[in-house]
């Protein structure tokens, strides 16, 4: 059973797919029983109602359950295939055989963004592949030409703030999805997140609940921490209000690191109660040294993070989130073009995140 205390994913939703799948293939539910609800397997697993909610929709997807208003959910599956299974009734495809995914790390930034590929890719039986570079340019180099070569695989590529696509031939460049790169003009297909608009819609809204010291935990030489500081400056800028690097502190992306971050802001400015920070992992280290000297959450600090569905929902944090529902629209759209193609048409897609308020955190 998963850490009750472990607030990532990591792909935990597969992993509860998967042995729930199994149980369903042995003969523990019949067609037509009652499958358990959410609340049920989401205390079973010790996770959230969102991982349990992604690894019923695959169920779905793959026609072992289905879902009814007023009825529940209900085990469809007969013994033999899935009723409606993704494959059943599909030709074999083309093309999109296998994806390969290189990122410089899975942190919260990325990991939603990957869950959603990942599903997709099961539904669509599509092999798929994970490389990390470590930030390391050599090791990004090398795994990007080892995706490219050889079967046609769609590279999926987080590049570094420099990156490494650079003067490939037309036919390779059609193969090639990046996560937010640090130009939006390449000549790739990109999913660029509108980081800078979000950040400075963020401060406008922190000002109007009255707050003038804003301060912002941020996550340096990372792309998001980049966007947003660019965000947090304009707003501020749009407002008059003059921007203190002693309200600016690297929070390193950990919750251990928004602590300290807070605890350093606090030292020159003790009465600041305004928090905006590049990860929901530092704001969640943020309200947990806010609540250590007393302050009662929901009341007397605003707190709002960014990217972390499943952790800011478990927190009870407002945040910054990255529009899944976007996302996943992008990703079939994506995949679907490039099983019945062969190549990407050099598409760019922007997604602004949508500012997800919850009382918890918000002293509104």
């Amino acid at each position: 059973m998963p850490d009750k205390g472990n607030k990532r994913s990591d792909f935990l939703y597969l992993n509860i797919y998967k042995e729930l799948k199994n149980e369903i293939l042995r003969g523990d539910y019949q067609k037509g029983d009652s499958f358990p609800p959410e609340r049920l397997l989401k205390d079973r697993f010790g996770t959230t109602h969102v991982t349990i909610r992604n690894a019923l929709s695959l169920l779905v997807e793959e026609g072992y359950i289905e879902r009814y208003s007023g009825k529940g959910t209900i085990v469809v599956y007969a013994g033999t295939s899935a009723a409606g299974s993704v494959s059943a009734d599909k030709p074999d495809k083309k093309y999109a055989s296998s994806v390969r995914i290189v990122l410089p790390l899975i942190d919260s930034s990325n990991e939603e963004v990957l869950d959603i590929i990942s599903r997709e890719c099961v539904s669509r039986k599509i092999d798929m592949s994970v490389s990390l570079y470590h930030e390391n340019s050599v090791l990004e180099n090398s795994l990007v030409k080892k995706a490219l070569a050889g079967d046609g695989a769609l590279l999926i590529y987080e590049p570094s703030v420099q990156g490494v696509v650079t003067n490939l031939n037309a036919s390779i460049a059609k193969r090639v999805l990046l996560l937010n790169p640090s130009e939006t003009d390449s000549e790739y297909t990109e999913i660029h997140y509108d980081l800078v608009r979000g950040a400075f819609d963020t401060v406008l809204f922190m000002n109007r609940l009255g707050y003038d010291d804003i301060a912002f935990v941020d996550w340096e030489r990372n792309y998001r921490g980049e966007k947003l500081l660019e965000g947090y400056s304009q707003g501020l800028k749009s407002l008059n209000i003059s921007s203190l690097s002693s309200l600016r502190v690297n929070g390193m992306g950990l919750r251990e690191g928004g602590a300290d971050a807070c605890r350093r802001i606090l030292n020159h400015h003790p009465t600041c109660r305004a928090f905006l920070c590049a990860n929901d992992l530092s704001a969640g280290g943020v309200q947990n040294y806010l609540e250590g000297t007393g302050l009662e959450s929901g009341k007397d600090f605003t707190i709002i993070g960014c990217g972390n569905h499943a952790f800011a929902e478990v927190l009870g944090l407002s945040s910054m989130d990255l529009n899944n529902s976007r996302t996943v629209q992008i990703v079939r759209t994506i995949l679907t073009e490039y099983s019945d193609e062969g190549e990407l048409s050099l598409s760019h897609y922007e997604v602004k995140p949508e500012l997800v308020l919850r009382k918890y955190s918000l002293n509104s």
